[in-house]
């Protein structure tokens, strides 16, 4: 306060803050190629990068554009070359495809020359574009390939059959072959693994898995799954008697005794536990999954537990269907 002639005086300051003003970089940074069935990164493309597609995990792909700052109010795309396409992207991720709620959506590249340039927008201010070149190439075509043969079946008391696997190599030889059990009810034997023809004995009930693995002359390799199903006899008096009308498309319905348990029990019978009915009728093969079905009658007892399993199946042809039972 000032005295002045016996009056007080208020002296006001105004006080000014000089803030600088920041600006911001409204700039396309990178781009990342994308998996789209998988939505992770594969690898940041660089300008003049080569996409090998052999080399990827799909060919179901994606290109997102990363910004600085993270979200702008829009990103348009522009590819050019042997594939061409435009985009404006609105939200984040900004993707060339685009995408459903961050999930992406799959392109396809043609196999050549690419320019891609994708320019950013914020407050109607185009900000700075980023543009890359890159080739899309694809060198599959000098890799072997496998063939295990289709996927068969015995009934017992048949319990071995022969397996006829091949390989090939377009710009060389096959030099190895290796058969190898996956999965089964038991061990096969297995005679002449290290051939492409193999002898598979002992089978009983069940369905077995085999893989052919080759190894051509620059040591690539490929691989290919056989499945055997091995039925039981056709005689067979405990096999369960199918409910439903024996037409074709009309349900049917196999009730099974299985294991003992209850709807909450761990095990559980329903996250724990897997039913698969395999039907087959000549060269018609389905795997059907069952369920656990408590005392078989639970829409009118109410029961929660029992050693009742069930599956039901539509077949599409008329004729004599086989099935076998895994759990």
């Amino acid at each position: 306060m000032l005295l002045k002639n016996g009056f007080l005086l208020s002296a006001i300051v105004f006080l000014f803050l000089c803030v600088p003003y920041q600006l911001f970089a409204n700039a396309v940074t990178e781009f990342t190629l994308v998996d789209a069935d998988s939505n992770s990164d594969i690898v940041t493309i660089e300008n003049n990068d080569i996409i090998n597609l052999s080399n990827l995990p799909t060919s179901n792909l994606n290109i997102r554009a990363d910004t600085n700052p993270s979200t702008v109010d829009s990103v348009t795309f522009n590819l050019s070359g042997v594939t061409s396409t435009s985009q404006t992207e609105g939200t984040a991720p900004y993707a060339l495809w685009g995408d459903q709620s961050g999930n992406y959506n799959a392109g396809t590249f043609n196999l050549g020359a690419h320019s891609l340039t994708a320019t950013p927008t914020v407050s109607a201010i185009t900000g700075t574009p980023l543009t890359v070149a890159f080739t899309v190439i694809d060198n599959s075509s000098g890799k072997p390939s496998a063939e295990a043969g289709d996927d068969t079946y015995i009934f017992l008391p048949q319990s071995s059959l022969v397996l006829q696997g091949s390989g090939t190599d377009p710009d060389g030889s096959i030099a190895s072959y290796q058969w190898n059990q996956l999965d089964g009810p038991n061990t096969a034997n297995l005679s002449g693994q290290l051939t492409s023809t193999l002898t598979v004995s002992s089978l009983v009930e069940g369905i077995y898995t085999l893989r052919l693995t080759v190894t051509d002359n620059d040591n690539n390799t490929a691989s290919d799954d056989v499945s055997i199903f091995v039925f039981p006899s056709t005689d067979n008096p405990d096999a369960p008697v199918p409910t439903g009308e024996l037409k074709k498309w009309h349900k049917i319905t196999l009730t099974f005794t299985g294991p003992e348990t209850n709807e909450t029990a761990t095990p559980n019978p329903f996250t724990d536990y897997r039913l698969n009915v395999t039907f087959v009728n000549g060269p018609s093969i389905y795997t059907v999954p069952g369920y656990f079905a408590a005392d078989g009658d639970a829409a009118n007892t109410s029961a929660s537990s029992g050693d009742k399993w069930r599956v039901h199946f539509a077949p599409d042809k008329t004729g004599v269907w086989n099935y076998v039972v895994s759990m």
